[in-house]
């Protein structure tokens, strides 16, 4: 007969966070049993019942930590600034296993968690799925399915471009039945080619209609918003979270908003500001086109503007905070 397994996993290391406002535990110990924490703390305190069988693993001077949550991921891009009208010309079976070898990326970094933003088809859908029924590793995923989007708009090319209250009020009810567990709506341009990132995209009235069609199925609303007047839109909307949340002009100018933010907080909006996203594109970019020979000094500057761009949204985030 086969042997059965541990019903105890006893975990040590050096130091322990558990998320909570404090001090680190030094010289900590987790116990696991079955799939659930039976207990953590400093490793003396933290002791196996009498005669059970444990498994002991030992990660030195690492830390333990809670698992991570991924807020904003896009698991059919290969992560090296390919263009997403690029990406979404793919077969859709490619892009599934590319998105499985990011989940499985993004689990083995400790995410346990992750907000997809958007794929093409019902890639999302069935990678979820798969990892559900344990066909492919990955952290639970929470999905929008794909982004609603108008006719040649920013990631249009994933497959839901929808225009006028009535279309899109249709959209939202496709995509919940899909499975989907929000909706995202991509409230002005982009990267896309074909689109604008300073001007909105969607009217106030469009985005009404997703946002109660949406509530009406228990279900909330993102939006994607790189200039000011598409965070002043999703405001009048009701719009329950602020993907990106640029203050940017139509000229393409900047300017910090004080009133947008009030209005934030009177909604009680969520705001998902992507810095890291931004920050983690740059220094990859800057690697991979260094390491290939092709950093160009053409390229160089432009990332060196996204720094630039980037430090000015960091001062926004906080002076929002």
């Amino acid at each position: 007969m086969p042997t059965p397994s541990p019903r105890f996993t006893l975990i040590t290391a050096a130091r322990l966070l558990d998320g909570s406002d404090g001090a680190g535990v030094e010289h900590a110990a987790l116990l696991i049993e079955g799939d659930r924490i039976a207990g953590l703390g400093r490793a003396s305190d933290v002791r196996v019942p009498d005669g059970a069988s444990v498994e002991r693993r030992d990660y030195g001077a690492a830390t333990i930590l809670p698992g991570l949550v991924d807020a904003h991921t896009h698991l059919v891009a290969p992560g090296d600034g390919t263009l997403g009208d690029d990406v979404a010309r793919e077969d859709d079976d490619i892009l599934l296993l590319q998105a499985a070898k990011n989940a499985r990326t993004l689990l083995h970094s400790g995410v346990t968690t992750l907000r997809e933003n958007g794929a093409k088809g019902k890639v999302a859908v069935s990678l979820r799925e798969g990892i559900r029924r344990k066909l492919a590793p990955g952290p639970r995923m929470v999905i929008c399915g794909r982004p609603i989007a108008i006719t040649g708009g920013h990631m249009g090319y994933f497959g839901s471009e929808a225009d006028g209250e009535s279309a899109v009020r249709a959209e939202v009810r496709k995509l919940l039945k899909e499975g989907a567990d929000y909706i995202k709506i991509v409230a002005s341009g982009g990267s896309t080619r074909t689109s604008d990132p300073n001007r909105a995209s969607y009217t106030a009235a469009e985005l009404a209609a997703m946002t109660d069609e949406a509530h009406r199925h228990g279900r909330l609303t993102a939006a994607h918003c790189t200039c000011a007047e598409a965070v002043q839109n999703c405001l009048d909307a009701g719009v329950d979270m602020i993907i990106h949340c640029i203050f940017t002009e139509a000229d393409g100018t900047y300017r910090f908003r004080p009133d947008l933010v009030e209005r934030l907080v009177a909604a009680r909006a969520w705001v998902n500001p992507t810095l890291y996203v931004m920050k983690a594109g740059i220094e990859r970019q800057r690697e991979v086109r260094e390491r290939e020979g092709r950093l160009t000094p053409e390229l160089v500057a432009t990332l060196d503007a996204a720094r630039r761009a980037l430090d000015v949204r960091v001062d926004a985030v906080r002076r929002m905070s």
